[in-house]
């Protein structure tokens, strides 16, 4: 399952959790032991399928679950941005037009893989994915050693939330990691987004890539990336030492 965070245009951030999976699988459907499952909630511009298929053909993956609320913003997007679109065409790629909270809570326990979360700000109709019964349903909905990823704010602006997040995925995800990272976006208030990374009954240490990252995709379309590598990889989980401070107590790896 998957449920991402736009900044993943650049090539890194929301895709994070696959650049150190090792052997991810497809726990739903029998006999498809090494390929992987996804589903996909995406927001604004529906551009993160088209890098989830990228990065994602060297790893076996044999579905991805797109769930939109609105299908004009799919549309929208197929139209005016045909490049970060083009995800869509995988044939992998499943849409569903509905409620994305509903439909991960409607998901078969221990189904998914990764989910990555795409959501806005916690304020109006977006505070509910920042909220524990929708971490809950992602945990549930989670195979054990399964990974969430979820837009988790800014360090510059948003310290108090992001405290808040952290502890409370501590709470969700007993016997699990907790750890944050974050990226560069300059179109963004002070020019920064973050991730939490949540992985079920593992301390897994999601800092070093187990994965290279992968070249161009010839049939979607997709050229090199542009931003993403190891060492950029690596560099997104160190805090500065006032964020370190305030996320010890949360974090199982910093």
């Amino acid at each position: 399952m998957l449920l991402g965070h736009s900044s993943s245009r650049s090539g890194s951030g929301s895709n994070s959790p696959f650049w150190w999976w090792t052997c991810p699988r497809m726990v739903r459907s029998p006999g498809a032991a090494g390929e992987l499952e996804a589903m996909l909630l995406e927001a604004f511009e529906s551009s993160l399928s088209s890098h989830v298929s990228c990065c994602l053909l060297p790893h076996r993956m044999q579905e991805i679950h797109i769930a939109e609320i609105d299908a004009g913003v799919i549309e929208a997007s197929k139209r005016y941005f045909p490049g970060m679109s083009i995800g869509f065409s995988d044939l992998r790629v499943t849409v569903n037009v509905c409620d994305g909270i509903k439909f991960v809570q409607d998901a078969a326990e221990g189904s998914y893989d990764v989910i990555i979360v795409d959501s806005s700000d916690p304020v109006g109709p977006a505070e509910v994915l920042f909220q524990q019964p929708f971490f809950e349903a992602m945990h549930r909905a989670l195979r054990p050693g399964g990974v969430i990823c979820t837009q988790a704010e800014s360090l510059w602006l948003h310290l108090d939330i992001i405290s808040s997040l952290a502890d409370m995925c501590k709470q969700v995800f007993v016997g699990g990691s907790v750890t944050y990272a974050y990226t560069t976006i300059p179109t963004y208030p002070s020019g920064q987004i973050g991730m939490m990374l949540c992985c079920k009954e593992q301390q897994l240490d999601l800092r070093a890539p187990r994965q290279p990252a992968p070249g161009p995709n010839k049939d979607l379309g997709i050229g090199p990336l542009r931003y993403y590598n190891s060492e950029v990889h690596k560099a997104a989980f160190v805090l500065p030492q006032y964020a370190a401070d305030a996320l010890k107590d949360s974090l199982t790896h910093r």
